[in-house]
């Protein structure tokens, strides 16, 4: 996993209620759960706003490339 997509999915973890989330099987939810413990144990809780900012915006350009090779 590529540091910037830890920092992502981190601070959405963070910032989810994961009760609200439509998940469909206790096993996606338990799985959502242990990445998070998981992602704590790394380096990507001591991100700082800005580096989780400029990481979003990131991922948000690497999709428009991948989108637009698919074409």
């Amino acid at each position: 996993m590529w540091r910037s997509d830890a920092i992502v999915l981190f601070d959405w973890l963070m910032n989810t209620d994961l009760h609200a989330v439509p998940i469909t099987h206790p096993a996606r939810k338990q799985a959502l759960v242990d990445m998070s413990a998981r992602l704590e144990e790394v380096d990507v809780m001591e991100s700082t706003e800005e580096e989780i900012a400029t990481m979003k915006l990131f991922e948000s350009y690497r999709d428009d490339i991948s989108e637009r090779q698919c074409q």
